[in-house]
């Protein structure tokens, strides 16, 4: 895959409203974040050097296109990374 290609995580929003409709915070970092960039080709960084001492939890989303990704939510509310497995 090429890390060069950007990854627009606001295309998201209607996956986490649709499994997590409470997590209205997700939501909004969700639309508050740039576009971000394969690191490998199953996660896109969306915060540059987002640490783990940083991460402060991992939502699971369900989709049938790449099965399972995972959200990883940094201590301050932002979106750090997205894994697909």
């Amino acid at each position: 895959m090429q890390t060069d290609i950007a990854f627009h995580p606001q295309q998201l929003i209607p996956l986490v409203h649709a499994q997590h409709p409470l997590r209205r915070d997700v939501i909004r970092a969700l639309q508050l974040c740039n576009a971000g960039y394969w690191e490998t080709s199953q996660v896109v960084r969306l915060v540059a050097g987002g640490k783990d001492e940083l991460l402060s939890e991992q939502l699971v989303l369900q989709t049938d296109t790449y099965s399972t990704m995972i959200l990883d939510v940094l201590s301050d509310g932002r979106i750090g990374s997205i894994q697909f497995i």
